[in-house]
């Protein structure tokens, strides 16, 4: 859509009597309406299977953060397409246009990145032993904790080979 409905640049001057003219881009309908509806079409589409995936076993503990991460931006979304296009000056659409992607990507730091820096940060080490096999056929325990730290200098944890 947006081949055939391109956006073109506009002058305009709210009230006449001021000496004030907004240079604005001036997308047609069509060409605005497919691009919102292509994109809320994604997010909802994510937000449910976010809301399917919430409950499945524990390699999967992320799909809450990540339904509260869709769903906060189905909901920002939705409360700025109305007052995008009910204001009246253009300054006032891009302030809205700017928080609303401010927030929206500050939701998304806040339940996609801090649940693993406290994750890394403050739960105590656990030992994790990941069996791997190799083309001979054979498999070497390694053991891993949720901390940051170099690896062993130790070969036989070493992951070359694989």
């Amino acid at each position: 859509m947006y081949v055939v409905y391109r956006p073109t640049a506009k002058k305009t001057q709210p009230v006449a009597t001021e000496k004030f003219v907004e240079l604005n881009c001036d997308m047609t309908l069509p060409g605005l309406s497919s691009f919102l509806a292509y994109n809320l079409v994604l997010v909802s589409l994510c937000s449910v299977f976010a809301f399917k995936t919430r409950k499945l076993p524990d390699n999967f503990n992320e799909s809450r953060f990540i339904s509260m991460c869709v769903s906060t931006t189905l909901v920002i979304w939705l409360a700025f397409i109305p007052t995008y296009f009910t204001a009246g000056r253009e300054y006032v659409r891009v302030l809205l246009l700017s928080v609303s992607l401010i927030l929206n990507h500050t939701v998304a730091l806040v339940f996609l990145f801090l649940p693993k820096v406290f994750a890394a940060v403050y739960l105590p080490e656990e030992s994790v032993t990941v069996t791997r096999f190799n083309t001979a056929l054979t498999s070497r325990a390694l053991t891993s904790t949720n901390r940051i730290a170099p690896m062993n200098s130790d070969p036989s944890t070493s992951l070359e080979g694989f």
